[in-house]
This record gives C-alpha cells, sequence and structure tokens, in this order.
C-alpha cells in the first residue's frame, strides 16, 4: 500500500504541475552580471522541476521543487540553484527536494545540491541503491520521512548547520553507512532514523539530538558510543537495542522516561549510570544485554541501577524492596518465578510500572510506602492470593480520573480488592497537596 502511494503521489503532482526540463549532470555555470536572470542552457533532457506561483507557496515566496528524474541519465546529479521562468520572465530558486523525486532511482551514484535547498521531502531518495554521497548544505533544515531509505551504498552523511528536523526513518537500513556527522546545534529526531544502519560506528555530535524515539538506533551493531543531550526528556523503546559495541551509557538527568527494552541486547554493555529524574521505566530494559551478568547490581534477588529496581525474579517469603529505591521498573516482577508472600515497598518508592508485580500469585500481603505517588495499570494482575494492602497514605488518589475514597482505601481488604480487581486496568495517581 504504501508504495502504490507513492506512485499515486508522484503522479499526481507531474499531471498538476508542467515540468521543465533542465540539463543534469553538470555543475550550474556561475551567475552573469545580470544577477542570475540569463536563462540556464536549453537541453532536450534534463531532471524534471515545478514551479509553484507566490500564492500557492505561503511564506516562501514563488520557487521551483524538484520533481523527479525526468530524462537524465547520469549517475551524477547536480541541482540546479534556480530556474529561469520565461512567462514571467523571471528567476526563481529550486528550494526542495519533492517527495519520491528520486525513488528507486538505482543509476545515480552522487547528489550535488545547492545552498537554496530548504528541504528534502518524504521518500526523495529512497531505495537509491547506488547512492553513495550527497552533501547537505547549511540551508536545508528538514529531511523527509524515509528520505534516504534502504540507500545500501551511502557510507557517510553530513548534516548542515540549519537542519532542525530528521523525520522518521530517514536512514533506516542504509547498511553502508559508517559515520553521521551532525553540524546543527539542535535537532530534532523521528523514530528509527538510523534502525538497521549495521555499519555506523560513530555519531559525530550525537548531543544536538534533542529526541531519541523508539528504533532509533535498533541494530547499529557497530555504534561504539552515544553522548546524549543534557536536556532529552525520553528514550524510546528498543532505542539501542542490538548495539553490540556499546560499552558505557550515561543518560543525563534530564530523562524522564525509557521505553522497553532501550538498551537489550548489547554485548558489551557493562556499565550505565541512570539520572536522578526516571519517572518511568520500561519493560526489559536490559534484556540480553551483558550488565545483567554483573554480580555488583544484584540485591537479594533483585537487578538495582543506582536507586532503580530493574528486574527481580526468584524471591520468596516476606520480601522487601531496598530502601533508598525510587522508581520499579514496568514488569520487573512480572511472571519470573517469584513467590514471596509479603512485600514491603519503602517510603523512598515514589514510582511504581505497569504490571511490576503481575502475576506474583502467591503474594498474600502488601504494604505500599507513603510517599508512593504513582502505580501503573495492571501492577498487580492476577495476584490471586493478595488479601491485604496497607497503604500508608491513602488519601487523595485517582484512578484515571476516578476519585478513590480514603476511607475505603484505608480498609485493607477493600484496598486488595481495588488493586487488583476494580481499579486494576488503571492508572493510579496521588495528589500532591503542598
Amino acid at each position: 500500500m504504501k508504495k502504490v502511494f507513492k506512485v499515486i503521489s508522484l503522479l499526481f503532482i507531474m499531471i498538476l504541475a508542467v515540468p521543465l526540463f533542465v540539463a543534469c549532470g553538470e555543475t550550474p555555470p556561475p551567475d552573469g552580471d545580470d544577477g542570475g536572470l540569463t536563462p540556464p542552457p536549453a537541453s532536450p533532457t534534463g531532471i524534471s522541476y515545478f514551479f509553484v506561483p507566490e500564492e500557492d507557496s505561503e511564506d516562501e515566496g514563488a520557487h521551483y521543487i524538484v520533481s523527479g528524474i525526468g530524462d537524465c541519465s547520469d549517475k551524477d546529479i547536480v541541482i540546479k540553484s534556480s530556474i529561469y521562468n520565461e512567462d514571467l520572465g523571471e528567476t526563481f530558486p529550486v528550494t526542495k527536494i519533492g517527495g519520491n523525486a528520486f525513488w528507486r532511482c538505482d543509476r545515480i551514484e552522487t547528489v550535488v545540491l545547492p545552498d537554496t535547498i530548504t528541504k528534502i521531502d518524504n521518500s526523495a531518495f529512497e531505495e537509491c541503491a547506488n547512492l553513495r554521497a550527497i552533501n547537505i548544505p547549511n540551508s536545508l533544515t528538514s529531511i523527509g520521512f524515509y528520505s534516504f531509505y534502504k540507500c545500501e551504498s551511502l557510507q557517510s552523511i553530513t548534516l548542515g548547520q540549519s537542519v532542525s528536523v530528521v523525520e522518521a526513518c530517514a536512514f533506516e537500513d542504509c547498511v553502508s553507512l559508517t559515520t553521521a556527522t551532525i553540524l546543527s546545534p539542535s535537532v530534532t529526531m523521528g523514530d528509527g532514523v538510523f534502525s538497521g544502519c549495521i555499519n555506523l560506528e560513530e555519531i559525530v555530535g550525537s548531543e544536538a539530538i534533542r529526541t531519541i524515539g523508539d528504533y532509533a538506533f535498533c541494530g547499529c551493531d557497530n555504534l561504539k558510543s552515544f553522548t546524549f543531550n543534557d536536556s532529552i526528556i525520553s528514550i524510546g523503546d528498543y532505542a539501542f537495542s542490538g548495539c553490540d559495541n556499546i560499552e558505557s551509557i550515561v543518560v543525563p538527568d534530564s530523562v524522564k522516561i525509557i521505553g522497553d527494552e532501550a538498551f537489550s541486547d548489547c554485548d558489551k554493555l557493562v556499565s550505565v549510570e541512570l539520572g536522578k529524574s526516571i519517572t518511568s521505566i520500561g519493560k526489559y530494559i536490559f534484556n540480553w544485554s551483558a550488565i545483567l551478568a554483573e554480580d555488583e547490581y544484584w540485591i537479594n534477588n533483585a537487578f538495582y541501577l543506582d536507586n532503580y529496581l530493574i528486574y527481580a525474579e526468584g524471591c520468596s517469603g516476606v520480601y522487601t524492596i531496598k530502601e533508598g529505591t525510587k522508581c520499579i521498573a514496568n514488569y520487573a516482577f512480572f511472571n519470573r518465578e517469584n513467590e514471596f508472600t509479603e512485600l514491603i515497598i519503602p517510603d523512598s518508592v515514589k514510582y511504581i510500572g505497569e504490571r511490576a508485580f503481575g502475576y506474583c500469585r502467591q503474594l498474600e500481603k502488601v504494604v505500599i510506602g507513603e510517599f508512593v505517588e504513582f502505580i501503573g495499570e495492571k501492577a498487580f494482575e492476577e495476584c490471586s492470593s493478595l488479601e491485604i494492602a496497607i497503604f500508608e497514605d491513602s488519601e487523595n488518589w485517582k484512578a484515571n480520573n476516578d476519585d478513590i475514597d480514603s476511607e475505603m482505601l484505608g480498609n485493607n481488604g477493600y484496598a486488595a480488592d481495588y488493586l487488583t480487581s476494580q481499579y486494576v486496568n488503571y492508572s493510579w495517581r496521588k495528589l500532591l497537596v503542598a
């Protein structure tokens, strides 16, 4: 369906626009004394452009967009910086590479973009299997979805000083890409931007990246290090999963959310520092990673990292969460052969993740510390033996948007029923009273 849409979109553009063909594969002549008003040399073949009049261009002014390969058969492509419009008797800049413009154009090997280009649109160079080099001028501000997806020969990329947005999957599966350099001071990136770039070794300027979406660097087997922006808020699901050569990670204090399996399957990852502001840790964030084999992080059958409880398995009897723990990860005890009958959650804990104690079927009693302020959905799912739940502070709780009666929650039996049945599918939040 996606490919059909691409073809229809491209045909629609070509039908609506009157294409202008200009020479390809040669460097544009320098502007003359007339300020660039001289028309480019005529050619029977060339890349196709279409004109966008001022009234249709929002704030950009009249301009041209590259719409396709046209009749050009060259391997080395040079995009013109401007086009002379005979009807208007004026020269207008080329500002965009249109969506699907060079989609699946296997013969292209190099592309030179002028410093008038501000946007590369969705799928513009998708599956250009032999594209090995393209410059990103400092004028460029955004790179669209799938714009270089599966450009399997692309070896390096440098994002210019003005690039502020790189959309999802822009460089996914660029399997020959070894280096990405970011010159811009701040870049927002979508999901899966470099996913599957198995030979990517280095991201120079990675501290400029302000968002780490789902699957952002998943499967980057050769990525050796990564420096986070110190204002980043979240790390997406599977963001660094399968980064086999990363040995250490330092998560800044600005991060509040770490997604599911964010650092899973990292064969050499043995050192992780987590920031102080995390309120939600996804399930199995270190599954199959080397750090799980480090004995220093295991206390009383639980894996702790800084003040966060990540996993627990084989726990029995009366089990007490370590004092000082701030957050219990999603699925921390879920269905992991835990047979404890009593659970004590200390006052230091603020956040209990979703399904954190799911399927702990031997659990009969739980004590929830005074300063717990969040309990995730299904935190006590299928805890079929739970009969006593003691809330050290039963005031001001909401399950989703429903108020929970504090007197009822203060009743140990009702509280257990609320956790395992009536409100089991809800997120619980305590309203903090100043």
